[in-house]
């Protein structure tokens, strides 16, 4: 159907166009709003991800889509003006993004200012430093405390299993033949774990200078020496006898009281054994009495530390690395003084 006038022919629009046209879904002005919006925050999200050179092709899509909407810029319709400034709002993003890139660099900038400079450095490294001075020594002590008391144990443990063989094998030690030092030794060694056999000849022990607790001269360097019956055993341990044995395993003891009287003691002992738990190769080196050799007493029963039986006064007294005024024993109880407490605190931690 024609409508004329004004000199134009107007050609009506087919029904089914008409009829789709009515059903299209217009959306209301805020709600145009927020879906610009929305769709702003997604170009943002998406050039923030883009390079520069998709944000160069996204520019040109957008002007040709700009050239098109211009084209059809006649009549009215709602998708075509939010297409419109969703367009001009991705353009206006285009353009910030050299800003982000120029804040990406200030930052990392700002960044690299923030690092330490040479003199922090410096004062951390001396402050590192101080706290290992002062820990670094105690923890070195510690640790060669722990070594040695874990030695001594080992010894402790060696001697008196074979101790107790050598008495199921040859009966009591007061029916044992004593005539000299290197017979206790003989009598134990066919229980022992023998790896160097030097008895009255040079070798077989720790060298250096054998002294007491608190470092006086005492025995001299007993491995050069020949007077002394020696023997070696596996890990390092050595066996020495510096006293005499006395057969019956029972003897007088002269001494003299802390007001200079004398009085005589009954000791029930076979013998006294020096076992050597370090193996210093130093000449110069210095064997500590109740650090690096202790004394065990072979009696009728078995084998003990000296001290054993002994009040803890008494082996606190002899085992103290202070005490230069002791003639005799000054370390000798150091042993005992392991098994009772389980440290070395008098000659790493005293405070006596």
């Amino acid at each position: 159907m024609n409508l004329r006038g004004g000199g134009a022919t107007y050609n009506q629009a087919p029904s089914s166009v008409l009829a789709e046209n009515n059903g299209i879904k217009r959306h209301p002005e805020p709600k145009a709003k927020d879906l610009i919006k929305k769709q702003e925050d997604s170009s943002v999200a998406s050039l923030l991800q883009n390079d520069v050179q998709g944000a160069s092709g996204f520019l040109g899509l957008c002007l040709q889509n700009d050239k098109a909407a211009q084209e059809d810029s006649s009549g009215f319709h709602p998708q075509n003006d939010i297409k419109k400034d969703v367009i001009l709002s991705q353009r206006r993003r285009i353009h910030l993004k050299p800003n982000w890139i120029f804040h990406s660099v200030q930052n990392d900038k700002q960044r690299r200012h923030s690092a330490f400079t040479m003199a922090e450095v410096l004062i951390t490294l001396g402050l590192i430093g101080v706290v290992a001075a002062l820990t670094i020594p105690n923890l070195t002590k510690r640790y060669e405390e722990k070594a040695i008391i874990t030695k001594y144990k080992k010894v402790y443990s060696v001697l008196a299993n074979a101790y107790n063989l050598a008495m199921m094998e040859s009966g009591p030690p007061d029916s044992w033949i004593l005539e000299d030092e290197a017979d206790l030794l003989k009598i134990l060694e066919p229980h022992l774990n023998v790896v160097e056999k030097c008895y009255y000849k040079k070798g077989c022990t720790s060298q250096g200078s054998f002294v007491s607790l608190s470092g006086e001269h005492r025995w001299g360097e007993l491995n050069d020496m020949e007077i002394y019956p020696k023997i070696r055993l596996n890990g390092g341990f050595s066996l020495m006898i510096l006293d005499p044995v006395h057969q019956g395993c029972e003897y007088d003891q002269e001494n003299i009281d802390d007001d200079g009287n004398p009085y005589t003691t009954t000791i029930y002992e076979c013998g006294i054994i020096y076992a050597v738990v370090t193996n210093n190769s130093n000449p110069k080196n210095k064997n500590y009495f109740g650090k690096d050799h202790f004394v065990f007493a072979a009696t009728n029963k078995g084998i003990f530390p000296v001290g054993y039986n002994r009040t803890d006064e008494y082996v606190k007294k002899f085992c103290k690395k202070k005490n230069q005024n002791a003639t005799t024993g000054n370390g000798g109880t150091c042993g005992e003084w392991i098994i009772r407490y389980d440290n070395m605190d008098y000659f790493y931690g005293s405070k006596d």
